[in-house]
């Protein structure tokens, strides 16, 4: 002997919720679509700009010396490490041997 399950309906407060939400949601979309339909399209404006008086002038080739100038620090792109390939003691500095001069050979 099997039972017959009737189908069970929500209590009365979820059918009272659901049918309130549903109202506001409708209420709102049909406000919505009444503003939207009240605006009116923006007024198109045809704008010209002022024509500017100028100046004409012939041209001619002139060669211009390029001078430039300016201030800051200058850094090499890259920099070498020197090492000796023998092991010894070095008992003798050129006077001239500093960072960043040149020494010609034979000196």
């Amino acid at each position: 002997m099997q039972k017959e399950l009737k189908p069970q309906l929500p209590p009365k407060g979820v059918l009272r919720r659901i049918a309130i939400c549903t109202l506001v949601l409708g209420l709102g979309l049909s406000g919505m679509l009444l503003l939207v339909s009240l605006k009116k399209p923006p007024v198109e404006v045809v704008r010209q700009e002022p024509a500017l008086r100028v100046k004409v002038m012939a041209v001619a080739l002139e060669n211009v010396a390029v001078i430039i100038s300016g201030y800051g620090e200058v850094k090499p792109l890259k920099t070498v490490v020197i090492a000796a390939e023998v092991a010894g003691r070095v008992v003798g500095v050129h006077p001239r041997l500093v960072a960043g001069e040149a020494i010609p050979a034979g000196a």
